[in-house]
């Protein structure tokens, strides 16, 4: 079942043979890079489970994959924090593969010619030409606030299913006698436009702050994740409506188990994956078999609707791979890609995921 690598191919196209830079005006360079090569394994199936089929398994040369944004049901951008490839995973090839002395966030695929990432208070859009030459311009800088006594960090951003901009920033501000700070989210156009804004309140409390995860449905309801606000670094997932208001917490948190939600994504259902990892809250001074347990952190993908309502587990733990899953997503063609803590990635088809449920008139 667990058949080995058959390609090991540097395959990257022959234009990148010859290195090039390229640098931004704010300063970030990029370099290509033809030293990459991908290990492609054979389709296999599992025949203890009807309902899950592993289609492919593929490793890249590097191990702290930190994201996954899919072009296609063949192809995607993997990053780490210094190197980006565009992966086909149907010809085994590097298509494109570039390296930088900057940290890459969260890289969302346009295209496999065009893509956006978080630098500094900036998202800048990377375009590759004809000619294999690339171009950097800032699509949205939110370095200045709505006024001087405001001032705005930006955590994370999302390119929704419909092409606009989600923002969630940070926002401090102070006056002669207070300070304080809380969470907003900001919707965009694809040329900067701003469409929509609001704070990230339940009943005009803040509810988290520094968010690190947003993913946002074909209906517009947006599922975040973040620290709690004033909690000691906790952190939970909330769900917002397509008006910004507050409809659920996602909390599993427990005495003895803290959960940390990694990644989100959505399904062809529009329900919200999340990839939390349990840890153990117990202290070894007040476990006296501390010692003799093998301690070892869990992770669980946890499907949940629009509502935060708990609705199933995938079975992740019965695809074979190396490590346990760190980033989850899906294509448009229901398969779901699964990325290891050792570097491995594994696109699989579960059928509760890739199954589309009529809409009840």
């Amino acid at each position: 079942m667990d058949k080995p690598f058959v390609t090991s191919s540097p395959s990257i196209d022959d234009q990148h043979k010859t290195s090039l830079e390229f640098s931004s005006r704010s300063g970030v360079i990029l370099k290509t890079d033809d030293t990459g090569s991908v290990r492609i394994r054979q389709e296999s199936s599992l025949d203890n489970d009807v309902e899950i089929k592993t289609t492919i398994s593929c490793k890249l040369d590097f191990h702290d994959i930190s994201g996954i944004s899919i072009v296609s049901p063949t192809k995607a951008w993997i990053h780490n924090p210094q190197r980006l490839r565009l992966i086909d995973i149907e010809t085994g090839r590097i298509i494109r593969s570039f390296k930088t002395d900057i940290i890459l966030r969260y890289v969302n695929a346009l295209s496999d010619t065009a893509i956006l990432f978080l630098s500094s208070n900036e998202i800048l859009r990377l375009n590759i030409n004809d000619d294999q030459t690339c171009n950097f311009r800032t699509l949205l800088d939110v370095s200045e606030g709505d006024n001087e006594r405001t001032q705005k960090k930006l955590n994370v951003f999302t390119v929704s299913p419909s092409g606009e901009l989600y923002v969630c920033l940070t926002n401090q501000w102070a006056c002669a006698c207070f300070s304080g700070e809380f969470s907003s989210i900001e919707r965009f156009s694809m040329d900067a436009k701003l469409l929509q804004k609001g704070k990230i309140r339940n009943k005009r409390n803040n509810v988290i702050c520094n968010a690190y995860a947003i993913v946002v449905n074909s209906h517009g309801y947006i599922c975040i994740a973040g620290e709690k606000f004033e909690r000691d670094g906790e952190v939970c997932v909330v769900i917002l409506d397509s008006q910004f208001r507050f409809r659920s917490f996602y909390d599993i948190n427990t005495f003895i188990q803290e959960h940390i939600p990694s990644t989100l994504a959505t399904d062809m259902n529009d329900n919200f994956l999340v990839v939390h990892t349990f840890k153990d809250r117990v202290r070894p001074w007040d476990d006296p078999h501390w010692r003799a347990k093998k301690r070892q952190d869990i992770t669980f993908v946890s499907v949940i609707d629009e509502n935060g309502q708990f609705l199933f587990h995938p079975p992740i733990e019965e695809v074979p791979m190396n490590g346990i899953v760190k980033i989850c997503t899906l294509d448009t063609s229901g398969k779901t890609w699964m990325i290891s803590d050792t570097g491995e990635i594994i696109i699989s088809v579960f059928e509760r995921l890739a199954k589309r449920v009529e809409e009840e008139e």
